[in-house]
């Protein structure tokens, strides 16, 4: 599994500064360099193990993406994609909406018709009559 290259994050590097021997850093920034081109995991103790096996998941998953990428992506599906409407088609709310604005004239114009027709709507034309409103 040799590979040309691999992700060293920034990540790696200050948590790698941080280190107080400069012998163990160097012992890990050799460990991270082997392990992300040959896959080989090197023999580590104390302080470098536990920064490696902090480090070690991040290469993996690296490793991993690099590999599902290099098998080209998605395979390719046995069905043609459809062919592209003309015209597009109104979403449902929009016509929810518009039958709705209809639902509302339409009763709109029966409370105006029962207005109309009712004995109270009469006397009050009445009244305003004899007062010469109208």
């Amino acid at each position: 599994m040799e590979r040309q290259g691999f992700i060293f994050y920034k990540s790696f590097a200050e948590a790698l500064a941080d280190l107080e021997d400069p012998e163990t850093e160097l012992t890990l920034y050799r460990a991270i360099v082997q392990y992300g081109l040959t896959g080989t995991a090197p023999e580590l103790s104390g302080t470098a193990s536990a920064c490696f096996r902090l480090i070690k998941p991040q290469l993996d998953a690296n490793q991993r993406r690099w590999e599902n990428g290099a098998k080209g992506g998605r395979p390719k599906t046995k069905t043609k994609p459809k062919q592209n409407q003309t015209e597009t088609a109104p979403e449902p709310k929009e016509k929810e909406k518009e039958k709705e604005k209809e639902n509302v004239k339409e009763k709109e114009k029966d409370a105006r018709a029962s207005i109309y027709n009712t004995t109270q709507y009469k006397r009050v034309m009445e009244q305003l009559e004899r007062a010469g409103r109208i």
